[in-house]
């Protein structure tokens, strides 16, 4: 039997109350969005917050995001990959656009 991971979808929200333990949801909203570049169905698409710890959660996790290695996904340390290559930008195309 082979490991596999499958995609099956649902995609959902973190949602962080003024109560909470800002150093783990800022530890499991990162780790989740990260692993796989994001494209996992446990990456939180949307966080929904409390005003009362909004923009304490939204420096912490800038500052996790700045310590996330994005590159090469065969260097060491590298946890995310560019979104697109050079030329689906320069041409315009993209796998969801309707150009032949």
């Amino acid at each position: 039997m082979k490991r596999q991971l499958m995609e099956l979808g649902g995609k959902g929200a973190a949602v962080v109350f003024d109560d909470a333990d800002l150093k783990s949801a800022v530890s499991g909203i990162g780790t989740t969005f990260s692993f796989y570049s994001g494209q996992i169905c446990t990456a939180p698409t949307r966080v929904l917050v409390q005003r009362g710890v909004h923009d304490r959660l939204v420096e912490q996790l800038a500052a996790y995001a700045g310590h996330l290695k994005v590159g090469d996904p065969r260097a060491p340390g590298t946890v995310g990959r560019p979104g697109s290559s050079p030329r689906p930008i320069a041409t315009g195309s993209s796998p969801t656009s309707n150009s032949p």
